[in-house]
C-alpha cells in the first residue's frame, strides 16, 4: 500500500480542484494519504467532493507550542542535521526575495512536518506545487531522510527557479503537467534531469461529464460565451472583453458569463462600462461544479483567453478546457504554455494569441458563424481529454510511481 504526506500551499481551496480530485483518485487506488497544508483557508463554500476526501489533514500554525517542540526535539536529537539544514535553506534560497521570506514563514513548520511524518511512520512526501511546498518537502528530507517528490504547475514553475535543480537533485522524481513544462525545466536546469521528470497531465473525472447536446435555443442568433476562471490577471479577462466589445461593434449579438471571483472584480466590472457592454455581461462569482456544468448546458462556447504577465506567470493547463471539452462545448483559448496539448487549433479547438482581441473576436465569431465546425471540434475535444486527460488514468501513473520509489 502506498502512504504518502501531500504537501499543498494551502487547503482547503476553491479554485485548485485538481489537487482534490487527484487525492480522492488515489485513495480509490488504495493509497493511505496524511495531508500537511502549509495555510489553512476558510473559504466561503467548498466543492461536494470535499466530503469524500478520506485523508486526514494536519493544520499547523506558523508558531505554536507543538511546533516548537518538534524543532527542539529535533535539534536535540540530530543537532548536527539540525543546524546544517537550516544554514544550507537559507543559503539556497538566499538569491530570490520570495523565497527567503518563506522560508523565514516556513522553516519551523516545515520541521515539525517532518517531526509529524517520521512520527507517522509516512517515510514518502508528495508535495503540489514546486515553490514552498516543496521546499517544505526538501527541508523534511534533509532533516529526517523522508523521500520526496513534487508537481510542477504552472506560475509556480515559470516565475522563479531558485533551487529547482537542488530540489530536482534530491526528488525521486518530479511530475510535470505539461510537455512545456518538462522542456521549460529542462532548458534552465539541463538535461542530465531528464529521467527524474514524468509528464502527467492534471485530469478531470471524465465518468461525471457527459456530452451536452447543443443549448436549447441554439438557432436564436445569440452566441452565448461562458468563461470559468478566477479573476485574476493571468486569465486574461480584459481581452475577452474587449474581443466581445469588437463583435458588438460588427453587429453580433452574444452574451457573456463569467463565473469566478477575485480581486479584479471591480476594475473588470468598470471595464464593461467603460466598452459599454455591461447589460450583456454577468459576473456570478464562485460556483460549485454542479453550478458549472448549469452553465456549460446553456452556453455555445467557453472561452479562457490566458496571457502572461508582467511577472512571467501563466496558465498551466486550465481543468476549465477540459470539463468544457468533455461535455462537447467548443472552446477558444491562448495559444500559450501547455494550452496547445489540450487545444490544438483547428482539430480539439481554436486558438489565438494571448492578449489580442481582435483574434480571439475571430475564433468566436468563427464558432457563431460554422456551428458545425465547432461541433466537431468539440467532438475531438472530448477524444483528446478522454485519452490525455482523465483523472483516473493519470493518478494510477502517479499512483505507480510513488510505488516504485523508496520509502
Amino acid at each position: 500500500m502506498v502512504r504518502v504526506g501531500y504537501l499543498v500551499s494551502r487547503f482547503p481551496t476553491f479554485t485548485e480542484t485538481f489537487v482534490l480530485d487527484e487525492m480522492l483518485a488515489l485513495e480509490a487506488l488504495g493509497a493511505e494519504i496524511t495531508l500537511f497544508p502549509l495555510l489553512r483557508e476558510r473559504p466561503r463554500a467548498t466543492h461536494p467532493q470535499l466530503a469524500h476526501l478520506r485523508a486526514e489533514v494536519v493544520y499547523s500554525r506558523f508558531v505554536s507550542g507543538p511546533i516548537l517542540r518538534a524543532n527542539l526535539a529535533l535539534a536535540l536529537r540530530r543537532p548536527w542535521r539540525y543546524l546544517r539544514t537550516l544554514i544550507e535553506t537559507f543559503a539556497r534560497v538566499a538569491p530570490s526575495r520570495n523565497f527567503t521570506l518563506g522560508a523565514a514563514g516556513i522553516f519551523l513548520k516545515s520541521v515539525y512536518i517532518a517531526h509529524e511524518a517520521e512520527r507517522r511512520g509516512i517515510g514518502r512526501l508528495h508535495a503540489h506545487f514546486c515553490t514552498h511546498p516543496t521546499l517544505a518537502a526538501w527541508i523534511a528530507h534533509r532533516l529526517t531522510g523522508a523521500r520526496y517528490s513534487f508537481t510542477a504547475h504552472g506560475s509556480d514553475l515559470h516565475v522563479d527557479q531558485t533551487m529547482l535543480a537542488e530540489k530536482l537533485r534530491r526528488a525521486d522524481f518530479a511530475v510535470m503537467i505539461s510537455r512545456y513544462n518538462r522542456d521549460f525545466t529542462l532548458a534552465r536546469v539541463g538535461a542530465r534531469w531528464a529521467e527524474r521528470l514524468r509528464v502527467i497531465h492534471c485530469g478531470i473525472d471524465t465518468g461525471a461529464f457527459a456530452p451536452l447536446p447543443p443549448r436549447a435555443d441554439a438557432g436564436d442568433g445569440v452566441l452565448h460565451i461562458l468563461c470559468v476562471a478566477s479573476l485574476r490577471r493571468v486569465k486574461g479577462h480584459v481581452h475577452l472583453l474587449r474581443a466581445c466589445a469588437q463583435l458588438a461593434a460588427e453587429g453580433r449579438d452574444w452574451t457573456l458569463t463569467l463565473v469566478g471571483d477575485g480581486r479584479l472584480r471591480a476594475e473588470l466590472e468598470a471595464e464593461c462600462r467603460a466598452l459599454g457592454i455591461a447589460p450583456r455581461v454577468r459576473f456570478l462569482g464562485q460556483l460549485t461544479r454542479p453550478e458549472v456544468t448549469a452553465c456549460l448546458r446553456d452556453c455555445d462556447v467557453v472561452a479562457l483567453t490566458s496571457v502572461q504577465d508582467a511577472r512571467g506567470r501563466r496558465e498551466g493547463i486550465p481543468v476549465s478546457l477540459m470539463e468544457a471539452l468533455a461535455v462537447e462545448r467548443p472552446v477558444v483559448a491562448s495559444r500559450l504554455s501547455g494550452i496547445p496539448e489540450l487545444v490544438e487549433h483547428g482539430r480539439t479547438g481554436l486558438l489565438a494569441a494571448p492578449g489580442e482581441p481582435a483574434a480571439i473576436a475571430a475564433a468566436l465569431a468563427r464558432v457563431a458563424d460554422h456551428p458545425e465546425e465547432a461541433r466537431a471540434l468539440a467532438r475531438a475535444g472530448r477524444a483528446r481529454v478522454l485519452a490525455e486527460f482523465d483523472l483516473s488514468d493519470n493518478a494510477a501513473r502517479l499512483h505507480a510511481a510513488l510505488a516504485a520509489s523508496p520509502g
